[in-house]
């Protein structure tokens, strides 16, 4: 049986909204907490992994609506968009990084959907609607997750269909024009033999911003969601679970606003025919009225097909997880730097991509419950195409590059995998688990550059298919390695554990899609951690108590950095990945949860100290004094939720505080592209008529309106940023109908 039938607090039949008052509140103790951190369902406290796990409650109240904002309540997470799309999540934990988005570049942090490997960062900030969770796995995860996890994991698991019919509709209204519709349907069919559950959303806003030069709104959305899932349950051993994903977001121009000019360009309004004007009118990190001269759109459509097979035998499970996915996003007219000239200008940018995917697992128990092991065998395939025109000002020789990279890239990985844990006495256990995983990497290239009207190929002519055609098809590349994890644990009683982890993880190598020639183009390597984990987590005072403690040490090797070509007098010059450096990553994380009466707290707080230690002499622009890119020292967070009982109804009053120190997003530590420390608080009220299944909330985010930036982009002479979003508030109805 699974270990949900033991955790009332985790039933799935559950439709958002749920009680404000949850059965742990009413007995005084804290609920259980189940994660499926090593691909079976277990209770956190007996997992010897750095995890935060965010429930439907928890994510609503928080109002974490999506992959983005899941960085404010966890420790030592940083999420970031791209400089196109909001639709991307650029993911950060631990000092693991990477910040381009092309297909030919992996990132540090995996993210699943429901177990299923979510490849791209663009379009990878998934709405987190109607999900029974939010799991975030901190350090390599890659025995059973795979490569790509060196800094860690994040897997959203949806709600799953029940065999009771329950339904919710909920309306949302708030300020900057917001509206928000919610459906969710579950339902029994076919006599009860199969399980559906359909989920609906539609959300929009205007702009958070205004462009005054062109009389336009600025980071408005359009979007909906949707999800359809049927459970078919033949016998009672076997079971097949088949969902459907969409998303489409359309939105007009993200707000780019000029965040820093490097001194002497102050006047660069002269060489464009406006000498009475400086940029320094411009500058204004986080304004409302940002005079940008392109206005273009964005529009992201992300879809997606699993299928998942479950077959018990006792003592063995089978599982098998077919998973196709499709990614398509076009933006246009992406200003970068929030002024009436061309400094930095993206004309056109499109990913394509199309992933495919079979897992296979077997897991069991022997030796009388003492050994509990899992294997499995993992085929992944992917397609992609990254197409650009973008376009820097050149001061020294006043002119405008536009570089117009292209590349289609062949993506394929195969795996196998076991880890086992055995118990060696009643109270202490140890793991060991291994995985090979082999990937091939091909890239074809059609990069070119506009030069007086016309295109103009930038391949060197020797690695042309042939002369004068601007293809370049790069010979397929075999990567491989083997990460695994060992560990000890110790379990003194039934409330606490005590663990020492040791774990190697690696990120795939690969092709340079923006290179030009020989160096820029070519491969780059696997980069590898070796992490060292000891923690403890433990359940006290009468389960009023949680605290789980993880402290790390991180040793970083062929670590894949960012490089500029450099070509003379070309500002903007592209980017290319280089293996050329080694660093040290020591930090922690401490998560509380405290019941005092009826107040609950909950608190994190995230340490992390990264230095370079050795840096190849070919490395440009990165010095053993640079700074980690998206990785604050320190994050923290406090939670605070007080239900009151009122008769035939509920409230529940929220508020919570989340502070995060300063953050990079250049090398060099004296660089202006910085965001200072800052914080953000939110709060809500909620009335629940639990007789009726009515619901109100009345919520603010970032109530004393800070500003903040997202992300930001160092060119040679300015730094652009996207700035957060501002203080937004409104209030959200539901009902709900059928059984909690």
């Amino acid at each position: 049986m699974s270990i949900l039938a033991d955790v009332a607090a985790t039933a799935g039949d559950v439709v958002a909204p749920t009680s404000s008052i949850s059965q742990s509140q009413a007995h005084a103790v804290l609920d259980e907490v189940i994660v499926t951190a090593r691909r079976r369902e277990e209770r956190l406290r007996e997992v010897p992994i750095s995890a935060s796990v965010l429930s439907t409650l928890e994510l609503e109240r928080l109002q974490v609506r999506d992959v983005t904002q899941l960085q404010y309540v966890v420790p030592n997470l940083s999420v970031a968009p791209s400089q196109a799309s909001g639709a991307s999540a650029s993911i950060a934990i631990r000092g693991q990084y990477e910040s381009d988005t092309a297909p030919t570049v992996d990132p540090a942090v995996g993210l699943y959907l429901d177990g299923v490997y979510v490849a791209r960062m663009t379009g990878a900030n998934l709405d987190l609607i109607d999900v029974e969770r939010v799991e975030v796995l901190r350090g390599p995860q890659g025995t059973l997750f795979g490569r790509n996890t060196i800094g860690g994991a994040i897997n959203i698991l949806p709600r799953r269909p029940t065999a009771q019919f329950a339904s919710s509709l909920s309306a949302e209204i708030g300020n900057y024009e917001r509206r928000r519709f919610t459906g969710i349907l579950n339902a029994p069919l076919l006599g009860g033999k199969v399980d559906s559950r359909l989920t609906a959303m539609h959300t929009e806003h205007g702009g958070y911003a205004f462009n005054p030069l062109l009389d336009s709104g600025l980071s408005n959305e359009d979007s909906d969601f949707g999800r359809l899932q049927l459970q078919f349950n033949p016998t009672g051993q076997s079971q097949v679970h088949l969902a459907l994903d969409y998303s489409h977001i359309e939105a007009d121009s993200q707000i780019r606003s000029l965040f820093a000019v490097a001194p002497g360009y102050e006047s660069l309004p002269a060489m464009l025919g406006n000498p009475g004007d400086s940029l320094a009118n411009y500058l204004d990190p986080f304004g409302d009225a940002v005079p940008a001269n392109r206005a273009g759109t964005v529009q992201t459509t992300v879809w997606g097909a699993a299928g998942t097979l479950t077959m018990a035998w006792t003592p063995f499970t089978l599982k098998s997880i077919t998973a196709y996915r499709v990614l398509d996003s076009h933006a246009t007219d992406s200003d970068q730097d929030g002024t009436p000239y061309d400094l930095g200008v993206i004309f056109d940018r499109a990913d394509e991509q199309r992933q495919f995917s079979q897992e296979v697992q077997l897991l069991g128990d022997a030796a009388g419950g003492r050994l509990q092991w899992i294997g499995g065998l993992l085929y992944f395939d992917e397609n992609a195409t990254f197409k650009q025109r973008a376009q820097v000002f050149v001061p020294a020789t006043q002119t405008f590059n536009e570089n117009r990279p292209w590349g289609d890239a062949s993506n394929q990985s195969l795996a196998v995998y076991a880890q086992a844990s055995y118990a060696l006495t009643q109270r202490v256990t140890a793991t060991a688990g291994l995985r090979y995983n082999e990937d091939r990497r091909q890239l074809t290239s059609h990069n070119a550059r506009r030069v007086a009207g016309g295109e103009v190929c930038r391949i060197s002519p020797e690695l042309l298919d042939q002369p004068g055609v601007c293809i370049a098809t790069r010979p397929t590349r075999t990567f491989d390695y083997a990460p695994f994890t060992a560990d000890i644990e110790f379990s003194p009683d039934q409330s606490t554990l005590l663990y020492a982890k040791f774990s190697r993880g690696h990120r795939a190598g690969g092709y340079n899609i923006r290179g030009t020639d020989e160096v820029s183009m070519d491969t780059f390597e696997p980069e590898n951690v070796d992490s060292y984990e000891v923690g403890g987590k433990a359940d006290l005072l009468d389960k009023r108590l949680r605290a789980n403690l993880a402290l790390f040490h991180t040793e970083f090797e062929d670590i894949q950095l960012v490089q500029r070509e450099l070509i003379a007098s070309q500002a903007g010059a592209p980017r290319f990945i280089r293996n050329g450096g080694k660093a040290r990553i020591t930090g922690g994380e401490l998560e509380l949860v405290a019941l005092i009466r009826k107040l609950r707290v909950t608190a994190g707080l995230g340490v992390t100290h990264a230095q370079f230690t050795e840096l190849d002499p070919r490395v440009e622009g990165v010095t053993l004094d640079s700074k980690f890119m998206l990785t604050p020292e320190s994050t923290a967070s406090i939670a605070a939720d007080l239900p009151i009982a009122m008769g035939f109804w509920a409230l529940n009053i929220h508020a919570d505080y989340l502070w995060r120190d300063d953050v990079w997003f250049a090398y060099d530590r004296e660089s202006p592209a910085r965001q200072p420390a800052n914080g953000l608080l939110n709060a809500m009220i909620t009335a629940n008529f639990v007789e009726t299944g009515l619901q109100v909330s009345l919520w603010g985010r970032n109530i004393a309106d800070q500003g903040y930036a997202t992300r930001m982009w160092e060119n040679d002479y300015y730094v652009g940023a996207s700035p957060g979003s501002p203080r937004t508030y409104g209030v959200t109805v539901s009902f709900l109908t059928g059984a909690p």
